[in-house]
């Protein structure tokens, strides 16, 4: 797989073997490749410091890094409509020729068919300079299953990651040049175009209350975004002389642009209303609901959110897991859904989202023309 490598410095590694993810056996297994016993007496800062002054090569950094490699989160989902005039067969050779390019670049790819239509699987490695040398790359696989919906229409599954993202994005030009006489593009859920804050917050508001059968009981953890207004900054520094253009600065050199709010019932919360009124518009919302005339019913907590929270762009969700009814107000810790019961969930708030979101866009449209 494709990754970026450096010789990493003594010092990096003799912390890395300090590390207490690395084992007596990870330590016995690096020194016996030496030709070296080691004993289980033997303080490990002396053990470290002695490996660390030997030689090195990629074998070892490997070695290391999957000891210590950051383990990634469970990523959140998403759904494009590839709006195409095309076959099945037309799909299918787009994917093919999509990961013979990733191939290319150093990825492992994968596809197979399934009931449902095509899976693909990408096993990449991402890295994080932030990280210390041995925590900059982890491997990742991300899954993108395409399909026909209901309404014949071919929809691509995905986790919301740069990765998915970049194959989205190939398969549509694959299918747009095999393709020249059809119109191809993608539909996604998306706020872009509607500017008015309480609208972008409203399409949250309306989405925990719209998932059939399911009663939203609480609201967990609210974030709200106000970007800054830099376009209004430019332009009235623009128009105003220096002196007032000082001032403005002034103005609007202290600005909130994000914030959150966690606990029971932030929906109604006083904090989060003052917020609002201020011209925050929520971005990402984690609510919890039961199954509607069920006193015995699971509690099941969701997660929904533009991941490019100044244009509303780039929306994911999540089913975070279920809480399994034991007794009146009594429930076990969170716990992963079934695969199933979460696929079926997860379609639920697909179809809750794009319908809220074309009702708001098609509304915010009418408006622009009226005036």
């Amino acid at each position: 797989m494709k990754i970026g490598l450096y010789s990493v410095t003594d010092k990096a590694l003799f912390d890395a073997l300090n590390q207490t993810k690395v084992t007596n056996d990870d330590m016995k297994s690096l020194f016996f490749k030496r030709g070296t016993i080691i004993s289980k007496d033997t303080k490990r800062k002396a053990l470290a410091l002695d490996f660390s002054r030997y030689f090195h090569g990629f074998d070892d950094y490997k070695k290391l890094s999957e000891i210590l490699g950051s383990v990634g989160r469970r990523e959140k989902c998403s759904i494009n409509i590839i709006n195409a005039n095309v076959e099945k067969s037309d799909i299918e050779a787009a994917v093919k020729l999509v990961c013979e390019d990733l191939q290319k670049e150093g990825d492992q790819t994968d596809f197979i068919y399934t009931d449902a239509g095509i899976e693909v699987k990408i096993k990449y490695v991402k890295l994080d300079y932030k990280m210390n040398e041995f925590r900059q790359s982890s491997t990742r696989e991300a899954v993108v299953l395409i399909e026909k919906n209901e309404a014949g229409e071919f929809i691509a599954r995905f986790p919301q990651n740069t990765k998915s993202r970049e194959f989205t994005e190939k398969l549509v030009n694959k299918i747009r040049s095999e393709n020249v006489d059809s119109t191809v593009s993608i539909d996604e859920i998306t706020l872009e175009s509607v500017k008015d804050h309480s609208e972008r917050t409203y399409f949250f508001k309306k989405l925990i209350e719209s998932i059939p059968n399911y009663n939203c009981i609480d609201v967990t953890d609210v974030y709200v975004t106000h970007p800054i207004l830099e376009d209004k900054k430019k332009e009235t520094t623009d128009e105003d002389n220096d002196d007032e253009a000082e001032d403005v600065a002034v103005d609007l050199g202290c600005h909130i642009s994000k914030a959150s709010l966690k606990g029971r019932g932030v929906l109604e919360s006083k904090e989060l209303n003052d917020l609002l009124s201020q011209g925050f518009y929520i971005t990402k919302i984690i609510w919890v609901s039961v199954v509607s005339g069920f006193v015995d019913s699971n509690k099941f907590e969701f997660e929904a959110q533009f991941s490019d929270t100044d244009n509303c762009k780039l929306f994911s969700y999540l089913v975070r897991g279920q809480y399994k009814y034991k007794s009146i107000d009594d429930y076990t810790h969170r716990q992963n859904v079934e695969k199933e019961k979460e696929i079926i969930l997860l379609t639920l708030i697909e179809e809750a989202a794009r319908k809220i979101s074309d009702e708001i866009v098609e509304r915010n449209s009418l408006k622009v023309k009226a005036e």
